[in-house]
């Protein structure tokens, strides 16, 4: 699966949802198409960058695009492929 690349590429921490959304860093997930383009993007609040690649790849699995991005800022935290793309 995807996602236990990214977890193990993070050095296996266990993903964390931060409890005081105002405290929590703030990351973007985008959708890509199959072009390329970026289709959607929706706002996270994770406690960290495991946290935020949980939560875009669950986004990734309920979509029908095979790739997605996490972003923090200007920084690309992790690209996520849907799995047998």
């Amino acid at each position: 699966m995807y996602l236990a690349r990214a977890v193990a590429m993070l050095e296996g921490q266990e993903p964390e949802v931060a409890s005081d959304a105002s405290s929590a860093p703030e990351y973007r997930c985008y959708m890509i198409k199959g072009s390329g383009r970026f289709a959607s993007r929706r706002e996270l609040c994770a406690a960290d960058d495991v946290a935020a690649v949980k939560l875009c790849g669950d986004l990734l699995e309920e979509s029908e695009h095979p790739t997605a991005e996490v972003w923090q800022r200007t920084r690309l935290v992790h690209r996520l492929m849907r799995a047998g793309r």
